[in-house]
């Protein structure tokens, strides 16, 4: 199987793809609320900003704790706490590859831990999502930002190679130290 991105750029685009899953809300909710009109609920990991009928003098931000006391599913609310704290793990890893690169990706698998960890809160977002949905939370949810974590910890995490930085082969997969044929290294 070939790489999807080569190991020189894997802590770059690791970087690029949790920057830009911090800037996706992982859920967006509409609902009709009778004579107000309707709500509009964005949650980002730590905030969530809701607008009631479209007037801006009724946008509120919430700030995790405040937006938690609002919600009335207990399974919705420890989903949401657990997926940000994975997140947040995720955005401490974008800042170090922000300051020192090539440190980390000398000392870490860049690749798998932040595959893993956009892929992992990307499912419990999702999961959320779910709960709100079976116990009959009001509107339509939409996991935008759930699903953009999946696709991109899923990238992350089937962009396969070895330790030695040479592609894994279909006959050799786990032999540290076999070459590559041919075939993969004109792929590259």
């Amino acid at each position: 199987m070939s790489r999807w991105i080569k190991q020189e750029y894997e802590g770059a685009i690791a970087f690029v793809f949790i920057l830009i899953a911090s800037f996706i809300p992982w859920q967006v909710t509409i609902a009709d609320v009778g004579d107000f009109g309707t709500l509009i609920s964005i949650r980002w990991s730590v905030i969530e900003v809701r607008s009631v009928g479209g007037v801006t003098e009724l946008e509120t931000i919430y700030l995790l704790t405040d937006a938690l006391n609002l919600i009335q599913n207990d399974a919705f609310a420890y989903f949401w706490i657990g997926g940000t704290a994975i997140f947040l793990f995720a955005t401490l890893l974008a800042c170090a590859l922000f300051i020192r690169e090539e440190v980390v990706t000398r000392r870490v698998r860049v690749r798998f831990i932040s595959g893993a960890l956009l892929f992992t809160s990307g499912i419990i977002y999702f999961t959320a999502t779910g709960f709100a949905i079976v116990s009959g939370v009001h509107g339509t949810h939409i996991p935008i930002g759930s699903l953009f974590n999946i696709l991109f910890g899923t990238i992350l995490l089937t962009n396969r190679y070895k330790m030695g930085g040479s592609l894994e082969d279909s006959n050799s997969v786990g032999q540290i130290g076999s070459k590559p044929s041919e075939s993969e290294i004109r792929n590259d």
